[in-house]
């Protein structure tokens, strides 16, 4: 074997080494199979179990929508228990997780009086779809939501949009999109700023960032779309609806400076944050209650007509 064969074979297996490693990068990313119900909250933990509880024990239904593509996605709706009620809070969860890890929030805004919508993103709990795409085309999905809640719970329904991680870069992406003006005010907790940021933060080893471009590519060819063009960022400068930013300072998956950049460039005529000191990645609530509610029905209480509870 002469050295230009050589060459040419060592140029062969670097192309396919980076197209295998780009290909294990876009599976591990964005083929979370289908029906994926890990849970990550403990139900049995003393501060999720009374909201456990209370959900085993209350009415719900179980509902269903397509999404643009046709795929079948699910969800948990909560009736209010104020009959008189005219709010509805569509709760997102995030990557990886379920909508019954949204309970103890469902919990919250059902004792202020909102009626609930729990969806189940696309390849996650029991919806259809074995890709996800951080936001990107879960905001159309938030998008047939929204109109779903209107068509059965009210046409006059004041919305509250409140995701958490992906599902609050989901929620701040759809913000930015035509949507009814029975949305109201939007809760962004954990939000990244942008996928490529996100995915350049937890890449580990660094040495996997050689492949960035192929997890690019194979994004582009499957799913048609860019990793620069999931960006929460660009989108809070859009909208304008009332917004408020969730953080904890101790979140090494999605860095607080993350939170500050979204609420500083937040086109919102009104919006707050809340910042927890201790809280690790969606954890405010669960870390600061007391404060979290406190400042939260403050927002509220601006846009909605809340039922006090003893919260």
């Amino acid at each position: 074997m002469d050295t230009n064969q050589i060459i040419m074979l060592a140029i062969i297996g670097f192309v396919l080494l980076c197209l295998l490693g780009g290909y294990i990068f876009y599976v591990q990313l964005f083929r979370v199979g289908k029906n994926h119900q890990q849970p990550a909250v403990n139900q049995e933990d003393p501060f999720f179990n009374p909201s456990w509880n209370w959900f085993l024990k209350t009415p719900h239904d179980e509902v269903e929508i397509r999404a643009y593509d046709k795929t079948h996605l699910k969800g948990i709706y909560i009736p209010s228990k104020y009959k008189d009620s005219d709010n509805i809070a569509i709760i997102v969860h995030g990557f990886r997780s379920f909508n019954h890890d949204m309970i103890a929030l469902a919990k919250l805004y059902s004792d202020l009086g909102f009626k609930i919508l729990m969806p189940d993103q696309r390849g996650h709990g029991v919806s259809e779809g074995d890709f996800t795409t951080f936001g990107y085309y879960e905001k159309y999905d938030l998008r047939k939501w929204i109109q779903f809640a209107m068509r059965n719970y009210g046409a006059t329904a004041n919305i509250l949009l409140h995701g958490v991680s992906m599902g609050a870069a989901t929620v701040l992406s759809c913000s930015a999109m035509k949507i009814p003006d029975n949305v109201r005010m939007v809760v962004a907790d954990s939000s990244y700023t942008s996928l490529s940021k996100l995915i350049n933060k937890n890449t580990r080893p660094k040495l996997f960032l050689l492949f960035k471009p192929l997890l690019n590519l194979y994004t582009y060819l499957n799913h048609r779309f860019l990793l620069r063009d999931v960006k929460p960022l660009r989108d809070v400068k859009k909208s304008k609806l009332p917004l408020v930013v969730i953080h904890g300072k101790n979140d090494h998956r999605v860095p607080f400076s993350m939170a500050e950049r979204l609420h500083d460039a937040s086109s919102a005529a009104s919006k707050c944050h809340i910042y927890s000191e201790d809280a690790s990645h969606g954890k405010a609530y669960v870390v600061d209650t007391e404060s979290y509610v406190e400042k939260l029905k403050s927002m509220l209480s601006i846009y909605f007509d809340l039922h006090r509870s003893d919260l």
